[in-house]
């Protein structure tokens, strides 16, 4: 079980088969009392998952509808120092042959939804409000990426990718660099001389044009892995360093301020906290500029607010941003071949929850997708998309 990652959302909307269930559950390890009463709850989640199986594939064998329940009747089988881990709920993706589990740093309501594809939405401001970013401590002896969250960060391995000024250097012309000098043969080596390699004191104007390429080559190694990323990069580094980077920099998310001075001095855990107070902020700016474009551009053409009309334009890839109502939901069909709408008001058990289904075809397009409170949006209004065209 690891904590949920940008990569692992793309897995979930890119699964679909004859029955995928998703399970979501709070959790409260600070409590005893509610670590006890945590299987309880689990457990009923797994009968109304058993409930929701029949309704939709009514025809089943129980045999296998206990087989795609298995895993999570192993969490059932965890002792209490499972529900003491630090983490607030808890996700659970269950289809044929196929299982994820994921702690979530962030409170879910319980809910249950078995369909054809995974139901995604409590996932989204995981994703933006509770943003991932991109941390990169940088000095001339060290280079590190870091993949973090407001509660994680992990290193990532990216051999492509210089780790120091010093491994720079090294193809440079040697004798710009070393010096060689005659020395007192080695005991035992009669008469023999042995080679002393140092380095020289590099020119201000040389040091300068070393950390360019050096940033230089850091970028490029960069940009093999953040190639298709949309998440903020930030620096640890010093600020001279910063500004160097910032003129070799081609990745277009890298964030405006650093985590200034030298990282080598600093635990991760300090560096992590550093990077999560500067980024925070942007996160939720960048959804009320959103949803100030959607205001001036409401009536002109470019903002939707009829569900029918947006999941058919997210599904054409032309939603470029979307907005959905916390805790609302619309159930109905989609016609992926006549791009028609039909909205259910009735619950059949084959329709698609239809603001999920908007949600997977934005992201699955490249576009953004914000949870907002219902006072953000106009009255009434479960769904919102600002277009490209």
């Amino acid at each position: 079980m690891s904590p949920l990652r940008k990569e692992d959302v793309r897995e979930l909307i890119d699964h679909t088969g004859d029955i995928c269930v998703s399970i979501y559950m709070p959790t409260q390890p600070a409590h005893l009392e509610q670590q006890r009463a945590e299987p309880i709850r689990l457990r009923n989640l797994i009968d109304e998952a058993r409930v929701q199986i029949a309704r939709f594939t009514p025809f089943l064998r129980h045999p296998d509808v206990e087989r795609l329940l298995q895993p999570a009747h192993q969490i059932l089988a965890q002792n209490e120092e499972f529900w003491r881990e630090p983490a607030t709920g808890l996700a659970l993706f269950l289809g044929t042959d196929f299982s994820r589990i994921y702690r979530l740093p962030r409170e879910v309501e319980p809910l249950v939804m078995v369909n054809g594809r995974f139901y995604i939405r409590p996932l989204l401001p995981l994703l933006v409000e509770y943003g991932r970013f991109y941390l990169l401590t940088f000095s001339q002896k060290q280079v590190r990426l870091f993949r973090a969250s407001k509660s994680s960060m992990e290193e990532l391995d990216l051999p492509d990718m210089p780790t120091s000024l010093d491994q720079v250097l090294a193809y440079d012309d040697p004798e710009k660099q070393l010096q060689f000098h005659g020395a007192a043969g080695a005991p035992g080596a009669a008469g023999g001389r042995s080679a002393i390699f140092y380095s020289v004191d590099i020119p201000t104007n040389y040091k300068k044009e070393s950390l360019r390429r050096f940033s230089q080559q850091v970028d490029v190694g960069l940009q093999k892995y953040l190639r298709h990323e949309t998440m903020p990069l930030v620096l640890a580094c010093v600020d001279y360093l910063f500004a160097i980077y910032q003129q070799a920099n081609s990745y277009p998310h890298l964030f405006p301020i650093n985590v200034a001075g030298s990282p080598d001095r600093r635990s991760e855990s300090a560096l992590h906290e550093a990077a999560w107070n500067l980024v925070q902020p942007s996160f939720r700016q960048a959804q009320q500029e959103a949803l100030v474009r959607f205001g001036n551009l409401l009536g002109q053409g470019r903002a939707l607010t009829d569900v029918k009309r947006i999941v058919a334009a997210a599904f054409q890839g032309q939603v470029d941003t979307l907005f959905t109502a916390v805790n609302a939901q619309q159930r109905g069909f989609f016609n992926q071949s006549t791009c028609e709408v039909f909205l259910d008001e009735y619950d059949v058990p084959k329709s698609e929850e239809l603001l999920n289904l908007a949600a997977v075809y934005t992201l699955s397009n490249g576009g953004m997708v914000y949870t907002c409170q219902p006072e953000d949006l106009p009255e009434g209004i479960k769904l919102a998309a600002l277009l490209r065209f």
